[in-house]
């Protein structure tokens, strides 16, 4: 994160909210879709609530999670630092 601010001249910070309830293919199993929705409200409510103008996360099965959960596009933090630098 420190790096990330420092690069991108972005203010970067952790939500520390929890598990987006994926945990890879388990989410994505129609058995446990509710238990998945519930296991990540508290990050979804948390993003909700930081009103950041990004999402980052390293991890593509919580990417596809977050932004089914908010309705909000997620990327992963190389990309902040593309977009930083005017390859993207």
């Amino acid at each position: 994160m420190e790096l990330l601010s420092k690069l991108t001249r972005a203010s970067v910070r952790n939500v520390e909210a929890g598990c987006c309830g994926i945990a890879g293919t388990y989410g994505m199993q129609k058995k446990n879709y509710e238990a998945s929705m519930k296991i990540g409200e508290g990050l979804a409510e948390a993003l909700k609530a930081a009103g950041a103008d990004e999402t980052l996360t390293e991890c593509g099965a919580c990417k596809m999670q977050i932004e089914h959960l908010t309705g909000r596009p997620a990327m992963h933090p190389v990309k902040l630092l593309a977009k930083a630098y005017g390859l993207m």
